[in-house]
C-alpha cells in the first residue's frame, strides 16, 4: 500500500528565514512591531508539535541578531490541514502578533528577521501586514509643527510646517523607510 502523500525530505529541523530591508529607526522612539501570521500542521499532539516561528533584529544590517519574539506550539498553530494538503487561510485562521522595540542612535540600519523551523507535520506558513510603529522624532528644534496628510501618505500628498526662525534659509528632505530621499535638496527661505 502507498500512502498519498510522500516526504521528499525529511522535514524537522529545516530552517526557512524571511529578512527585512534596513530601516532607519534611530529617531523612532516608542516602536512596536506587528505583523499578522497564519500557520497550518497536521500534528495534534502538542508533545510532537517542534516548529517554531523566531522573530530577531539586528542593529547593524545583519551582522548580529537578538531574538525579540518566539512563536511556537498552540501560538504558532492557527490551524489544522491534513498531511498532503496545501494549507490556503481563510479570514478567522489568522493570528495577530506584535512586540516593542527600544531604538538607540545606532538603529540606523535596523533588519528584522523571521526564522521558521519546520517538522514533518509542517504546512505552509503566511505572514502579512508587517508594521513598525512609532514616533519619529525631529532633531531641529526650530520647527513648531508638521502636518502631513493624507495619512497615509499617497500621490498627491501635502507636508506643512512652521518655523519658530524667519528668513534662514533650511534643505528639506524627504526619505522612505529604507532611507532613501524621495524628496529634498530644495532650499527654501522660513
Amino acid at each position: 500500500l502507498c500512502s498519498p502523500f510522500t516526504y521528499q525530505d525529511n522535514l524537522t529541523g529545516k530552517v526557512d528565514e524571511l529578512i527585512s530591508p534596513a530601516f532607519g529607526l534611530n529617531y523612532t522612539t516608542n516602536v512596536v512591531v506587528s505583523f499578522d501570521y497564519a500557520y497550518a500542521s497536521s500534528e495534534t499532539d502538542l508533545a510532537d508539535m517542534t516548529e517554531k516561528l523566531k522573530i530577531y533584529s539586528s542593529r547593524d544590517c545583519g551582522a548580529t541578531w537578538f531574538q525579540r519574539k518566539l512563536l511556537s506550539d498552540t501560538a504558532l498553530t492557527t490551524a489544522f490541514e491534513n498531511i498532503g494538503t496545501a494549507f490556503v487561510p481563510t479570514a478567522n485562521q489568522w493570528k495577530h502578533a506584535s512586540f516593542n522595540y527600544t531604538t538607540t542612535s545606532t538603529d540606523y540600519k535596523t533588519r528584522f528577521k523571521f526564522q521558521f523551523t519546520g517538522e514533518n507535520h509542517s504546512n505552509y506558513l503566511y505572514i502579512d501586514n508587517f508594521r513598525i510603529d512609532g514616533i519619529l522624532g525631529i532633531e531641529d528644534e526650530s520647527v513648531e509643527m508638521i502636518e502631513l496628510f493624507p495619512n497615509p501618505v499617497q500621490k498627491g500628498g501635502a507636508l506643512h510646517f512652521t518655523s519658530t526662525e524667519q528668513g534662514d534659509e533650511f534643505e528639506l528632505q524627504i526619505m522612505d523607510v529604507q532611507g532613501k530621499v524621495i524628496f529634498g535638496n530644495e532650499r527654501h527661505t522660513a
